[in-house]
């Protein structure tokens, strides 16, 4: 079994990389062909335990990310099992996995849904999925000019100064948020507000042909948002309203039905547009399920061992008989 740290995870993992696994899962899922239960929580004694196992059958793979929280920290970890011996092949610091992976998916809902030859994008937030978001769209098109609005001053002016020089990219710090959606192709989402008062998206700032890649917290979006957009897509049915206040909220009020909404692995296999006229304005939320995490930290396992990277840990796990075919005691009598 091997191990990598989170900085040998940040040395291998690529938004193109990530991209493809994320699209690849998606498709998987849609075809039943992938497994991810609704994540698991539990609570004891003020730390919280997340659970996020998944399963893509013909890959012959199994993950899970463990994630806890507890007295302001914030802890996670990925392993991941072949799913035809039951073999743990790898346990990995799941940061940068959880933030690229995040990025990632709304990267292939942009690629179906905003106009192919976008090449502006607005970005509110400055954090960690905010610069992921970023990096993974810019990994699907040919980005020109970005500018970003964060509350913070600096923030925004690291954001633009660091992400630029990564990306190699004209980035402009802006004043509000207003600012950064105006005469942009794409705008991204990557803020940390869970309540209705921390929306930070408005539809009357949509323009046309717009698409919106809201990727971060629970509730980023006002009503109008979502029931002005033309095509309203999220990561899937199954598991969306048990995360997720957008879109969710705006159901459950009458505003919008299920029947609405599409799900990602629809907009890539084709049963639903992603866009019907270069004018649409298309929105995607997502939360993020568990099958995201699993390929794009398969790849960068195999990357790893491309690389002779990480510290193997022997057979960690040794296999025990199952009871039917365990030794019986000696017969004492």
């Amino acid at each position: 079994m091997l191990y990598l740290s989170r900085d040998d995870v940040r040395s291998v993992i690529t938004y193109e990389d990530c991209v493809e696994a994320c699209e690849e899962g998606l498709i998987a899922k849609g075809r039943g062909d992938a497994e991810d239960p609704v994540r698991i929580r539990l609570n004891a004694n003020g730390a919280g335990v997340w659970f996020m196992p998944a399963m893509v059958k013909s890959r012959n793979l199994v993950g899970t990310r463990l994630q806890t929280f507890a007295q302001g920290t914030n802890r996670m970890c990925y392993m991941l099992w072949d799913g035809t011996t039951g073999e743990p092949l790898v346990m990995m610091d799941a940061l940068w996995i959880r933030d690229y992976r995040t990025g990632a998916v709304g990267a292939v809902g942009a690629k179906y849904m905003a106009r192919p030859e976008s090449r502006t994008v607005g970005v509110i937030g400055s954090s960690r999925q905010a610069r992921s978001g970023l990096g993974a769209h810019a990994a699907v098109f040919n980005l020109a000019h970005c500018k970003v609005f964060s509350p913070t001053k600096e923030n925004r002016e690291a954001y633009a100064r660091e992400m630029g020089e990564e990306l190699s990219l004209d980035i402009d710090a802006v004043e509000s948020a207003e600012e950064a959606c105006r005469d942009v192709d794409i705008v991204i989402t990557g803020t940390g507000g869970t309540l209705p008062e921390d929306r930070i998206f408005f539809g009357k700032w949509y323009q046309f042909g717009m698409h919106v890649s809201s990727i971060g917290a629970r509730s980023e979006l006002d009503d109008e948002s979502i029931t002005a957009a033309d095509i309203v897509i999220i990561d899937t049915k199954s598991q969306f309203p048990h995360e997720c206040v957008d879109v969710t909220d705006q159901v459950n009020r009458g505003l919008l039905t299920w029947d609405d909404i599409g799900e990602i692995h629809e907009i890539i296999d084709g049963t639903r547009p992603g866009r019907n006229t270069p004018n649409d304005v298309t929105l995607l939320k997502t939360v993020g399920t568990a099958v995201q995490d699993l390929l794009p930290a398969a790849v960068v396992y195999q990357r790893a061992v491309e690389k002779g990277m990480g510290k193997d840990l022997g057979d960690l796990f040794p296999t025990t008989a199952s009871p039917r075919s365990a030794p019986r005691p000696a017969n004492r009598g």
